[in-house]
């Protein structure tokens, strides 16, 4: 029986993913012989952070594992106020390698909150990203959150007006059922005052057109990486069955013994050395690869900070 594979571009690292990778290596290249430490992981992919440790890093979830005035990177999903305050604080040397996208979600929270408008946020409420982003508005603002319809029902009545933000992760799928619960809960016309990032929405478009070609399609990146498990989410709704693998050894190849088309792709945190692999793996087991398709084409890039 032919097989073929079928790959779709973009996909990959993102910018602000590529900018927090390439951040650590300039820490680590910056400071010799120092032990570097991140907070959380500095994207949310096992093979980037495993690779890390290897070199010595440090991943931390509480500033008080960090020794005063030692070096810490602030991971891509953004911390609170709190955490910026608290490691200025210990005097520790901060390199923040936040996505710029984030960093404007965390601004436009802070400002429509400043301006009397209560913020609610469609996010997952243990990602640090939302996490970080209710943790940027003002002390006396009420932190909402919410990710199912029935979070959004439960959630207090406001006064005044209202502004509906979303994590910067998340589809059209995700966000529009919870956005209805939210109108009414608040019995008002909400409107989004943000859209997810541009490099969310091209791997969501890209996923749909490998759903519209292939029998199957496998995700790489980790089953905390909330950009890869919301791949699969897309590709599902299309009507295309999708499974997310850590790495090349977590192909069920007998799950794929009549697919004739499949489909491979990965998310913004997945780098491309596991993507090569993958390629390489299923080529040995007869999915040559046959066509490319794109999705748009991805100039964006984002400076370094200092280091």
């Amino acid at each position: 029986m032919p097989r073929q594979l079928i790959v779709a571009e973009p996909h990959g690292f993102c910018a602000g993913v590529r900018r927090a990778v390439a951040t650590v290596g300039a820490v680590l290249a910056a400071h010799p012989g120092e032990t570097i430490y991140v907070f959380n992981e500095i994207v949310h992919n096992r093979a980037v952070v495993d690779g890390f440790r290897r070199r010595g890093v440090k991943f931390v979830y509480d500033l008080d594992e960090v020794p005063e005035g030692a070096v810490l990177i602030f991971s891509a999903h953004g911390v609170s106020s709190a955490v910026e305050a608290a490691a200025a604080a210990r005097r520790l040397r901060v390199v923040d390698a936040t996505c710029p996208l984030v960093t404007a979600l965390h601004r436009q929270a802070r400002a429509l909150a400043e301006a009397g408008k209560q913020v609610v946020l469609i996010g997952h409420p243990e990602h640090p990203e939302v996490i970080g982003t209710l943790g940027r508005l003002p002390e006396s603002a009420a932190k909402l959150v919410a990710d199912t319809p029935e979070s959004a029902a439960g959630l207090p009545a406001v006064s005044g007006g209202a502004v509906v933000l979303t994590q910067t992760t998340l589809n059209e799928r995700a966000i529009t059922p919870v956005l209805d619960a939210l109108r009414k809960r608040f019995g008002r016309d909400l409107a989004l005052a943000n859209r997810h990032c541009y490099a969310t929405e091209n791997r969501q478009n890209a996923v749909r057109m490998l759903a519209a070609r292939c029998g199957r399609i496998l995700v790489i990146g980790s089953e905390h990486s909330s950009n890869s498990r919301e791949l699969c989410a897309v590709a599902e709704a299309a009507g295309c069955p999708a499974s997310l693998i850590d790495s090349p050894s977590d192909i069920d190849f007998t799950a794929l013994d009549k697919v004739e088309t499949l489909g491979l792709y990965a998310g913004a945190s997945a780098p491309p050395e596991l993507f090569d692999a993958t390629l390489k793996l299923l080529a040995e087991h007869g999915f040559e690869r046959a066509e490319t398709v794109c999705a748009a084409e991805e100039k964006q890039d984002f400076p370094m900070p200092a280091v």
